[in-house]
C-alpha cells in the first residue's frame, strides 16, 4: 500500500494508523513521534518529545539532532568514534540517515509499517517494522540486522515529554541487578553542560542516587522534573526473571495514564535513564528542553561501540555491553511500548505482570491498570 506522506514539524513522516494509534515515523532517522493513542477518545495520548528546534531552519551538524524526536533505533548506540576502521556519527545511521523502501500492510486487523536503510560504515541491511494492533494501545518494533557480523552496541532511544512541572512524571523499572551513574561523565560543568551526579558510583535504587552537593548528598530519579539546570545520566542494569520481559514505566501523574516499555532483557540488559532538564546550554539545546529519555539497550553507557567493545564497569560486573552479529544470520530485536490509563491515586508502579496477552501494573499505592499486550513478542518477535 502506498504509505501516507505528510511533512511534520519539519519532518517528512510516514504514518501508519488504525482506530486507536496513529504514529508518525520521520523518514530522516527512522523517528517515532508523534504517537497518538486511544485517539478516538476525547483525551487523546501523546507521551513522546519532539524537539524545540523543529521549525527554526537552524544549521544542525549532528544528523541524530536534526529530527530528534520520540522512539528511534540506535546502531552502534552511543558516541560518534571510529571503530576498527569503521566511522560512526553519534547514535549511527539508523538515527541520523533517510530510510526507504517503505510499505504499510494490513491484515487480520495488524497494521504493518516496514522500512529499510543500508548501513555504510559496516555494511548490511537494517529493516523497520512497527506494528498495531486493533484494540491494542501498543506499537511492536522489531529491528531485523543482516549482512553485518562483529560486536555492536544497539538499542532502543524512547524520548518523553516531561513539560516544567516539576515531579510530573514517576519514573520506574522492573528489578535491578545494579545501578551507576555516568563513568563517561566530566566535571560538573563541562563543555556547555550542567552535572548534578558524580561520575562512575553504583548504587542499589533510583530513590537514592549520589549527587556532587555535600548539602543533599543523594537524589531520587524516580522522580522527574527534578533538579532543573541540570543533564545527566544514569543507568540500570535488569535482574532478569525467567520467561518475563524486562519493564519500564513511567507514570505522568496529572494525566492519568503510563507509559512503559518492554524488551528481553538477555538482548537489551540494560536501561539508560537521560534527564535533561535545561542543563545543556550549547546549541541547539539552548537550555531550554526538558525530557526524559528511558533506553532500553545493549551498551557501555553512551560511551559508543570502542569502549563497549573492550573491558569496562558493566561488563566486569555481568552485564554485557555489546551484541555479536552474524553476517550469515541475521540479528532480530523485538521491543514493546505502549500506554496504560491509570485510575485516581495511582502513582509510581511498583511492579508488573505479563500474563495471557494481559499487562497488569500496580502502583506504590495498590492502585491497578491493566491493559491487552502481546508481551511474548519481546521473544518472538511476532505477533
Amino acid at each position: 500500500m502506498t504509505p501516507n506522506v505528510r511533512m511534520i514539524r519539519s519532518q517528512e513522516s510516514f504514518v501508519l494508523e488504525n482506530s486507536d494509534v496513529s504514529v508518525a515515523v520521520t523518514r530522516r532517522g527512522g523517528m517515532m513521534a508523534p504517537v497518538t493513542f486511544d485517539r478516538a477518545s476525547k483525551a487523546p495520548i501523546d507521551p513522546y518529545y519532539i524537539s524545540p528546534w523543529q521549525d527554526e531552519a537552524l544549521r544542525i551538524d549532528e544528523p541524530v539532532l536534526v529530527p530528534l524526536r520520540g522512539d528511534f533505533f540506535c546502531m552502534p548506540f552511543g558516541k560518534a568514534g571510529t571503530v576498527r576502521g569503521e566511522t560512526y556519527a553519534v547514535h549511527g545511521e539508523p538515527a541520523g540517515r533517510e530510510w526507504d523502501g517503505v510499505d504499510i500492510t494490513r491484515e487480520g486487523g495488524i497494521s504493518r509499517l516496514t522500512m529499510k536503510i543500508a548501513n555504510r560504515a559496516r555494511p548490511g541491511t537494517v529493516t523497520k517494522t512497527l506494528e498495531i494492533v486493533e484494540g491494542e494501545n501498543v506499537v511492536y518494533s522489531r529491528h531485523e540486522i543482516s549482512g553485518m557480523g562483529g560486536q555492536m552496541t544497539l538499542g532502543h532511544h524512547a524520548t518523553l515529554r516531561a513539560g516544567e512541572n516539576s515531579g510530573a512524571l514517576a519514573v520506574s523499572t522492573g528489578p535491578i541487578a545494579f545501578g551507576m551513574t555516568d563513568p563517561g561523565v566530566g566535571p560538573p560543568y563541562e563543555s556547555g553542560e550542567y552535572h548534578a551526579l558524580p561520575a562512575g558510583v553504583k548504587f542499589s535504587s533510583l530513590k537514592k542516587v549520589p549527587t556532587n552537593w555535600k548539602s543533599e548528598p543523594s537524589t531520587d530519579c524516580t522522580v522527574f522534573p527534578n533538579r532543573r539546570g541540570f543533564v545527566d545520566i544514569i543507568a540500570v542494569a535488569a535482574k532478569a526473571r525467567k520467561n518475563q520481559p524486562s519493564w519500564s514505566a513511567a507514570v505522568f501523574l496529572d494525566e492519568g495514564f503510563l507509559w512503559f516499555g518492554l524488551r528481553n532483557p538477555a538482548l537489551l540488559p540494560l536501561t539508560v535513564i537521560w534527564m535533561e532538564n535545561h542543563g545543556r546550554y550549547q546549541t541547539p539545546w539552548n537550555a531550554r528542553t526538558c525530557c526524559i529519555g528511558i533506553e532500553d539497550v545493549c551498551a557501555f553507557f553512551t560511551e559508543g561501540l570502542g569502549p563497549s567493545s573492550k573491558k569496562n564497569a558493566l561488563n566486569e560486573n555481568g552485564v554485557p555491553t555489546t551484541v555479536s552479529l552474524h553476517k550469515k544470520k541475521s540479528t532480530v530485536v523485538p521491543y514493546v511500548q505502549g500506554v496504560v490509563r491509570t485510575p485516581a491515586g495511582f502513582d509510581r508502579v511498583a511492579s508488573a505482570t505479563f500474563t495471557n496477552g494481559v499487562a497488569r501494573f500496580v502502583s506504590e499505592s495498590g492502585k491497578t491498570a491493566e491493559a491487552p499486550v502481546r508481551s511474548d513478542f519481546v521473544f518472538t518477535g511476532v505477533l
